[in-house]
């Protein structure tokens, strides 16, 4: 049955749990897994980079500005783009 405030969640401590709790970035599901990237193109992979590094930088003027809620979202994109990067330059030595 949902409490004052509307929320049916808890977690194990008892404490409720919000709406952005439930959703929120931290799922392990939401890190770009580096399989995906060895089904794409190279193409896509390097446009994948570009919309990830505008994404980074949009969120860190966010955080500087103080308008970013989940600042944990930064650093998942800095994660993908370092995978990508790592990804990218495994297959330039391959070709060498």
């Amino acid at each position: 049955m949902p409490d004052a405030a509307g929320c049916k969640r808890r977690n194990k401590r008892g404490q409720r749990l919000t709406q952005r709790d439930s959703n929120s970035v931290y799922s392990a599901s939401t890190y770009m897994k580096f399989k995906e990237l060895t089904t794409k193109t190279e193409a896509e992979v390097r446009q994948l980079l570009g919309e990830l590094r505008l994404k980074s930088h949009d969120l860190s003027v966010k955080l500087k500005l103080n308008q970013l809620k989940n600042t944990k979202e930064l650093s998942v994109v800095k994660r993908d783009v370092a995978k990508i990067m790592t990804f990218l330059s495994s297959k330039v030595e391959k070709k060498n």
